[in-house]
Order: structure tokens, then sequence, then C-alpha cells
């Protein structure tokens, strides 16, 4: 709840301050969606995404022609995904979980071992937004975001064939800032000069590894030994597709 409050007066701060230099062309949106994880290790995959919200304002400000500069700030809530580890270790090594064992050891977590992450964080875009001239009353845009994200908070849960644990806490497993490129497209209907309805659809991914990946991985023979751990350290990336409705004015 503080995280929330602070944000909410930076949003107020944002808009208190846009506003007395000019007032059009501020926006609030909130933006359901989806995320999940894809990574560069074949061990290490995908096993569902989900389903977060975000709540950004806006400013845009023309720079010639249609083409506007846009900045803002904002709060995510519930980014991430579940990733399956074939092949289990001690994944977690940063993590405070309810169960020291958990992460203590060469294989606390055994194969096929799934971990779901979600975050929230603050938000900053910046970006390049175009808008096709208006036809009657809608206005079609398509903008490119770059966003800073900042962590605020975490929580996970591991699941696997002996462990089914909720809510844990695995933010030291999680880098405190990454970065998104992105890319959308939408429509701003307007009600009139000064108020118009926002809908849209975008896509982003983040630009850096979201995880440390201070853990490592051991395999088991088939005789049931442990081999030798080995570093995990492989590169989970995060995607997201929000889908944005909101007010500009």
């Amino acid at each position: 709840m503080k995280n929330i409050a602070l944000v909410s007066l930076a949003i107020l701060s944002f808009y208190a301050t846009s506003l007395a230099q000019d007032s059009k062309h501020y926006s609030l949106q909130i933006s359901p969606g989806t995320s999940w994880f894809t990574t560069d290790d074949n061990q290490i995959n995908s096993n569902g995404g989900v389903f977060n919200a975000r709540i950004t304002a806006k400013m845009e400000k023309p720079l010639k022609g249609n083409l506007y500069y846009t900045k803002g700030i904002g709060l995510a809530f519930g980014q991430g995904g579940t990733l399956r580890h074939e092949v289990g270790g001690n994944l977690l090594p940063g993590s405070e979980l309810d169960n020291p064992e958990w992460n203590t050891g060469d294989k606390p977590l055994v194969d096929g071992t799934d971990i779901e992450y979600k975050i929230r964080m603050i938000e900053i875009p910046i970006g390049l937004k175009y808008k096709k001239p208006t036809t009657g009353y809608s206005t079609y845009y398509v903008e490119m975001p770059l966003t800073t994200q900042i962590k605020v908070g975490t929580e996970g849960a591991i699941s696997n064939a002996t462990i089914d644990a909720v809510d844990q806490n695995i933010g030291g497993d999680v880098h405190l800032v990454n970065w998104t490129w992105g890319l959308g497209a939408g429509v701003e209907y307007g009600i009139n000069s000064d108020f118009s309805l926002i809908a849209g659809i975008s896509f982003h991914r983040s630009l850096f590894d979201q995880l440390k990946n201070n853990g490592f991985k051991t395999a088991t023979t088939i005789e049931g030994a442990f081999e030798d751990p080995v570093s995990e350290n492989s590169k989970a990336r995060l995607n997201l597709v929000q889908f944005n409705f909101g007010i500009i004015f």
C-alpha cells in the first residue's frame, strides 16, 4: 500500500506540473494484459503466463507535424510468468523462502520444478508517437516506447513433485532495474475538442535478463548420483501484451 500511495502522489504531481504548462495532451491509461518469460536455455522453458495490469499517466508534446514525444510514470502489477526447470538444483539462492532447505545444498529443488514470478514495478516510459491525421472523430496512432522498470515488490510460487509453496519472497533473485522496448497502436475517439477516449494494444519485451541467475543446476545420473553443479546463466526476458484504455485531454 505504501508503494501504491507513493506512485499515486507522483502521478498527481505529474499532472499538477503538466497542467500548469498546458491543458492538453495528457492522458491516464489502465492496461490489463498478460506476460510470460522466454529464455535461451532449452532446459528452462515458459510454462504459463500471468494476468497483470498497469496504470500510467502520460504527457504528449508535439515535435513536428503528426509526431509526438511522450513520457510518463506508472505502476505495474503482477508482471512475470512461470518457468519450468527440467534440471533442478539450487535455483533461488538469494530468496528468503519459507523453508531454508529449499535453497540449501546442491539440489534442493528437483527436476521439473516450476517457479512463478509476479513482480510489481514503477515504470517510467518515454517514446515517440505518430498520429494519423484525424478523419471524423477518430485519430489512429502508433507508438514506440522505451520503459525503465524499477522493482518495488516480488512474490513467487514453487511447484514440483515434493513442494507446493505460494507467496514466497523471491525478490533477491530478480534484478532491481530493467528496460523494455515496445510497439503499440490504437485509436483516440474525440468526444469534444478537449477530451478523447483511448483504446489500443501494445507489445513489450525486456532488453536484459530479468533474473539474476546466481544459482546452479545439478543433473542426476541414471544411478541417482548428482553430477557437478553447473552455473544457471540463462537469459530470461519478459514479454508483455497490454490492452490500453484511457482518456486524453
